[in-house]
């Protein structure tokens, strides 16, 4: 049973906190201790290592964090086993998630948080889910059409109803994990709207930006990846960093590429990993491996006699790269491709494809498609709010380069400030921030 605790003692200028008028407790039982007055985060349910010693209830914590000050106030939160009531109500809390995740998967976007009654109204809206008015004006905005019925789970916008659900959570008396549900009110508002955007730590942890704002005054805090958006179409992690480049490979048509000619539908293109590994095949296969449909070979003659479709063969001694094409090996021309304004390769994607969030990420990162830019731009608020925890820095409101092709001239971009989409030729420098699948 989660217990706070609140007849704590302690002596200013130590690091021990008396807690010995609680039931008997050891480490494992701890889930947070929070320096709320010095916004310092002692210990947590993942980081216990700053605990020294738990002695007859006095528990004590490194020297590397700061001594208790008169006045400070602390949060103290013991986990002392589960209670017939809080098993009941954990059962009941995990069915009403796995009902949730079920409506969520159909594209109506639902939480546990909702209440019953909430659900089973969501629960009838399966079938048939009619967008609301100004769900349609939003995704309009973005995508220069109008939506269908059926399209709500392609892109996460705003309903109107969920500044009223927070408020009937609110009013319910409820309490989780000690607090109101009205404390948590700020976060409802919008995650009813999108399944939620987060700080990934180097711990793997997932944190708000509340949160991180105060775990990284700690004196040895995780760094941060990235940002986490966990979206009804798709999750992924955001770049901390970006950068301005232009795109390259001018007035030609990469094949096998994802193309729109026009605005509409372009929310339906949200795989950017396929098209940044297809611009990479085409512009610089050099830097791909046999995974990622990329074969070296010392020349010709040590090709397969038999390729497979959908692959590159490299021949190392003149770099020259093949695909098999109905039978036989056909020459796709000297790799990294040099454009008629003698760019090499594709500045933009190779920037994305090799980004590395520190020294060793094993992640593989990519441009976004324009759909994923259009997820991007919707949620840009809370992403704008966890890269200021991180590093004081903001999403650009210039012109964000996706790997989604338009033209030979010319592919999609997405404008940071309003959303709006442009066909903008590949010359151009915009800006690149890598994703990377979550």
């Amino acid at each position: 049973m989660r217990t706070l605790i609140k007849g704590y003692t302690f002596t200013a200028g130590t690091r021990s906190i008396d807690c010995s008028n609680c039931n008997l407790f050891d480490i494992e039982n701890i889930r947070l201790i929070v320096n709320e007055t010095q916004k310092v985060v002692i210990c947590s349910s993942m980081q216990k290592d700053l605990i020294v010693s738990i002695v007859d209830g006095v528990i004590t914590y490194a020297e590397t964090l700061p001594v208790l000050a008169s006045g400070d106030k602390l949060t103290i939160e013991l986990d002392l086993g589960v209670s017939g009531a809080e098993a009941l109500e954990t059962e009941v809390f995990e069915g009403k998630t796995n009902i949730a995740n079920s409506i969520s998967d159909k594209g109506i976007p639902a939480t546990s948080a909702d209440t019953f009654s909430i659900l089973a109204n969501k629960i009838t809206q399966i079938e048939s889910s009619p967008p609301e008015p100004q769900v349609i004006a939003a995704l309009d905005t973005l995508n220069g059409e109008t939506i269908p019925g059926t399209s709500l789970n392609k892109i996460d916008a705003a309903i109107s109803s969920k500044s009223a659900i927070a408020v009937e959570l609110e009013n319910t008396g409820i309490e989780m994990d000690g607090k109101p549900l009205s404390a948590y009110a700020p976060m409802l508002r919008w995650a009813l709207g999108t399944l939620g955007v987060y700080i990934l730590g180097s711990d793997n942890a997932e944190y708000t930006a509340a949160e991180w704002r105060i775990i990284k005054n700690n004196p040895t805090p995780p760094a941060a990846i990235g940002v986490i958006l966990r979206s009804t179409s798709q999750s992924f992690i955001i770049s901390i960093d970006e950068i301005s480049k232009p795109f390259d490979i001018y007035n030609k048509l990469i094949p096998n590429l994802t193309s729109y000619t026009s605005n509409q539908n372009l929310y339906k293109d949200l795989d950017g990993y396929t098209n940044s590994l297809r611009i990479m095949q085409f512009a610089n296969p050099a830097m791909l491996t046999e995974s990622q449909g990329v074969y070296k070979c010392a020349n010709l003659a040590s090709f397969p006699s038999v390729g497979l479709p959908g692959l590159v063969y490299l021949d190392l001694s003149t770099n020259h790269a093949f695909w098999w094409v109905e039978g036989q090996y056909v020459d796709q021309g000297v790799k990294p491709y040099v454009d008629q304004r003698s760019m090499v390769g594709s500045q933009a994607t190779e920037y994305a494809w090799n980004y590395k969030a520190y020294v060793g990420d094993p992640r593989q990162w990519y441009l976004p498609s324009i759909g994923q830019l259009m997820l991007i731009f919707a949620n840009n608020i809370a992403i704008n709010d966890c890269l200021n925890a991180i590093n004081n820095l903001q999403l650009s409101a210039s012109y964000w380069w996706s790997s989604t092709q338009s033209t030979a001239a010319g592919m999609w971009d997405l404008v940071g400030s309003t959303g709006g989409v442009n066909n903008s030729s590949r010359t151009t420098r915009s800006v690149v921030r890598a994703v990377s699948a979550y």
